[in-house]
């Protein structure tokens, strides 16, 4: 009676836990509110000596929230070996299925271990797509594994049950991250649109205290060796001299003086900066928190990447130099007057501050643009005793331009490539090795079927022969039992034991015996992959294939030979440069058809063929190192071409894109240059 009491109470205990937790779900809007009462009142109820919970930020396991109850559980949380569970923890959430661990175990998957005293219970929590969160209970050793399991049970109800809240978070989160992206866009349309530096420096500070939370925002400016106080959010102006303004202006020049890394400068209430740094910064810290009463504060650097026009030439402000560099033009200062910055997210100042700096450099530039110098000079060149050759000169380039504009000429796309068999096969490596045998070297001809490369690899000789000496044993074992159940007399007194059991080992034996013969199937499958054909006729053309690849290691998907058809068609393969890609795309759109190509073979470079682009590809690739993207196009060569067919010819190609104007025709290039120079 008593038991049945206890289990009665039990069951009210789990049906209370239950119902809260439901309700909680509903409920709780932070992680906060939820996640740590869950742990405590799940560790609770199962008697469990501690819990953990690990949240998965971008797939990394970070704990969140660990119960200890047991002071044996303490212990070990304090110690080295409490970081095997993040192996355990990963598995979890790669796999999304529950784990039970017990003292001593090893997973063998992913290196997963128990090396504490207790069972480990990992449940996952699962929201749609992904796993949010890893729930891990610590209990002691049970002898009864129906409890162990009851138990697993109950983990996971309560798992599903969480699954709502974390859904829920996801969704907000999603939420807030759409919102934040729908204000950046505004944002940046503001910046853009803003005149003057004064009025996108203003813009910059309000978009940031609205979408980065924080009580106050300001934009500090870099002007040459001074540091100057455009705006602060808030105020339609800033009064510069202020003390205020000087404080942050000289906390701004102690960072920028004492070799700071480019990235955000952080200070919280009660922190103190570390390092060599530290006398400098701290004192102008504590006069600017002292005159703002702040409690903390994020310097973001405000900069812009430019193309460096020679080493050493980079501006005094760059983060680094080279080809390109990071000029800084200023920082965005973020503030928190009540509470701290614990909702910050990095990823979103980072993204304002580059809409920012853009935004900004602008601005600068088009303030010091000497427009009212242009303007003057139009006026003087305007006057009467210059209007004569002025008139003059504006007709000769209008005639120039009208000429220009209407005079059709064949817009021709120059590309490269070379001269290569339509029919080819490319070999590749099925698997690390080495290669054992070649029977074949360059210009080889070859039939379809015929063995070309033997590999071999160590690891799958040792697995054959592992495999082959446990299935003798097991044969054997076999026979023994099989002997044992021969010999075995109906008239002892346990003969019917005695069978059972033998029967029991043999069926063991010969599923032992089907999953090894299995295995030897699949690494005789495996072995003989190694030996590679060629799977049509043709010709080796890589060169120098025999000392190549004799007794040299591969790797797995590494190409080992190229084998042709050179009595087949042939083909020109182009590389088409990615910047005039565009023009073959439209013209092939307007053609709806192939376009005429003439091409010039470097072994005949006195004599030009035509052909027909067929095939131009959708994607730009880098085919070689240092150079620029380009995109393959096809040109099949008719019978009746000529010339010397040799793999690997170069070719130089231009291809026939239409008639447009001349002057688009002379100068198309120079134009999208400028175009992407001075208005892009």
């Amino acid at each position: 009676s008593m038991s049945s009491a206890s289990s009665q109470a039990t069951l009210v205990r789990i049906e209370q836990f239950f119902a809260g937790l439901e309700e909680r779900a509903r409920a709780a809007t932070t992680a906060g509110e939820f996640v740590p009462d869950f742990v405590r009142d799940l560790v609770n109820l199962t008697g469990a000596a501690g819990g953990q919970l690990w949240q998965l930020s971008e797939s990394t396991p970070v704990l969140d929230v660990e119960i200890s109850v047991a002071a044996t559980h303490r212990e070990w949380a304090q110690s080295a070996l409490a970081r095997d569970v993040v192996r355990a923890v990963d598995r979890t959430a790669t796999t999304g299925q529950p784990v039970v661990l017990y003292p001593g175990q090893s997973g063998g998957e992913g290196g997963t271990s128990n090396g504490s005293p207790f069972v480990w219970c990992l449940a996952p929590i699962a929201t749609p797509g992904e796993v949010a969160a890893v729930l891990v209970l610590m209990v002691d050793p049970v002898a009864d594994p129906v409890a162990l399991e009851r138990l697993t049970e109950l983990i996971g109800s309560a798992c599903e049950l969480a699954t709502d809240f974390f859904t829920r978070q996801r969704i907000r989160n999603l939420a807030n991250e759409q919102a934040f992206q729908t204000g950046l866009v505004a944002a940046a349309a503001r910046f853009h649109s803003a005149e003057g530096t004064d009025s996108t420096a203003l813009e910059i500070a309000v978009a940031a205290r609205d979408l980065l939370a924080c009580d106050r925002a300001l934009v500090v400016l870099h002007a040459g060796r001074r540091v100057q106080l455009l705006a602060a959010s808030g105020v339609e102006a800033v009064d510069r001299r202020s003390e205020l303004a000087g404080h942050l202006a000289r906390l701004v020049q102690a960072i920028s003086t004492t070799g700071h890394p480019a990235g955000e400068w952080v200070w919280r209430a009660g922190e103190a900066v570390s390092g060599a740094e530290a006398t400098e910064i701290t004192a102008a810290r504590i006069a600017y928190v002292d005159q703002a009463h702040s409690r903390a504060l994020r310097l973001i650097p405000l900069a812009t990447t430019s193309e460096a026009r020679s080493a050493g030439t980079a501006p005094a402000g760059n983060f680094s130099s080279g080809e390109s560099s990071r000029q800084q033009l200023g920082w965005l200062v973020c503030e928190w007057f009540q509470g701290t910055d614990e909702d910050w997210r990095a990823a979103r100042g980072e993204s304002l501050a580059e809409h920012a700096a853009g935004s900004l450099r602008n601005a600068l530039d088009w303030d010091r643009a000497p427009v009212a110098r242009a303007l003057r000079g139009l006026r003087r060149s305007l006057s009467v005793r210059t209007w004569s050759r002025t008139a003059w000169g504006v007709a000769v380039l209008a005639a120039l331009a009208v000429a220009l504009a209407t005079i059709p000429a064949e817009l021709r796309i120059e590309a490269r490539g070379e001269l290569r068999p339509s029919r080819r096969t490319e070999l590749f490596a099925p698997r690390d090795g080495i290669v054992r045998e070649v029977s074949v070297d360059t210009g080889s001809a070859v039939q379809a079927g015929d063995q070309l490369l033997v590999l071999t690899n160590e690891q799958l000789d040792l697995d054959v022969q592992r495999v082959e000496g446990e299935l003798e044993t097991a044969l054997r074992q076999r026979t023994a039992i099989e002997t044992s159940r021969l010999e075995n007399r109906p008239d002892d007194r346990d003969a019917p034991v005695r069978s059972g059991r033998l029967t029991a080992e043999l069926e063991q034996v010969d599923v032992r015996i089907r999953s090894l013969e299995t295995q030897r199937d699949i690494l005789a499958a495996q072995r003989t992959s190694l030996e590679l054909k060629a799977s049509a006729a043709g010709e080796v053309l890589t060169w120098n294939a025999r000392t190549l690849l004799d007794h040299r290691p591969v790797r797995r998907g590494q190409k080992l030979l190229t084998i042709a058809d050179l009595t087949g068609p042939w083909e020109l393969a182009l590389a088409i440069p990615d910047h005039r890609s565009g023009h073959v795309h439209r013209a092939l759109q307007r053609a709806n058809g192939p376009l005429v190509t003439d091409f010039v073979l470097a072994s005949e470079p006195g004599r030009s063929w035509r052909g027909e682009l067929t095939l131009v590809g959708t994607s730009a690739e880098i085919r070689a190192l240092g150079e620029r993207p380009s995109l393959e196009g096809i040109v099949p060569l008719l019978p009746e071409i000529g010339g010397e067919r040799r793999p690997g010819v170069s070719v130089t190609a231009k291809i026939h894109c239409g008639r447009r104007a001349l002057g688009y025709v002379w100068f198309h290039e120079l134009w999208d240059l400028a175009y992407r120079l001075v208005w892009f």
